[in-house]
């Protein structure tokens, strides 16, 4: 069972490297290779009530010189579940990004965001497996200018994000996920490309008790810049901390 558990897993890896292989090959521009490690706590809130909540901070910096790259404080998410595979959730993040964005070159300024979204989530469970899909539009709001000690957010750009993912339980304490998501820009008063980024993601869950779980993934980050002149190739290593508050009747 658990051989098999992994043969399914690694199929599903190769569709998910064929899709993240597609904006690549069309594009000939110069390229950056960096490597990351991304910090991420995270607290999920449950009622009694098909209404939840999760807070979400994360610290993203490059190893080699160590640097700031990008920072979440915090994620706040509103989450709404009318049946067991169903959700919906209202999203506000404080993103604040580092420039400019290969670890080689010093920093010159960081821009302020206020990102605001609607996603809809799909979960089909079977057995062991869980999959999912998950579809995001973004409403990003960008600080005009950075260096003027004011926050003017007049540049906007809207994004549509979508993400298929699969997590596979190895046993009462482990889990696998793998997960594939492709970023695309779709509106904005300012200069941009449709393609923005693909991520493609392996990791493992660790269940420490029922409230408490930790998480550690590799993440491929493939992004290409506003102007389409250069594409940034991420390899990150991400380590997650989530804790369950959870309100509800265990009885």
């Amino acid at each position: 069972m658990f051989l098999s558990k992994i043969r399914i897993s690694y199929s599903f890896v190769l569709v998910l490297l064929l899709f993240n292989q597609i904006p690549q090959n069309g594009f000939s521009q110069v390229h950056y290779t960096d490597g990351l490690y991304w910090l991420r706590f995270q607290t999920n809130i449950k009622w009694d009530s098909p209404w939840s909540a999760s807070l979400q901070l994360e610290e993203r910096r490059f190893h080699s010189p160590d640097r700031a790259h990008q920072r979440v404080l915090p994620e706040l998410q509103l989450h709404y579940n009318p049946k067991a595979e169903h959700e919906f959730y209202l999203s506000y993040l404080n993103f604040t990004i580092a420039f400019p964005q290969t670890a080689d070159l010093p920093l010159i300024e960081a821009v302020n965001e206020q990102r605001f979204g609607l996603a809809y989530v799909y979960t089909h469970k079977l057995d062991s497996y869980q999959l999912g899909f998950k579809t995001l539009n973004e409403y990003r709001l960008f600080d005009s200018n950075p260096n003027d000690g004011d926050l003017n957010y007049i540049p906007f750009r809207m994004r549509w994000r979508n993400e298929i993912s699969c997590r596979v339980a190895l046993s009462e304490k482990w889990g696998l996920f793998l997960a594939e998501e492709l970023h695309l820009n779709w509106a904005a008063n300012q200069k941009y490309q449709v393609f923005d980024q693909n991520r493609i993601s392996l990791g493992f869950r660790y269940k420490i008790n029922s409230d408490l779980f930790t998480e550690l993934d590799y993440i491929h980050w493939y992004q290409k810049n506003r102007s389409g002149t250069e594409f940034y190739n991420r390899h990150i290593l991400r380590f997650t901390m989530m804790y369950f508050l959870r309100f509800t009747n265990r009885t």
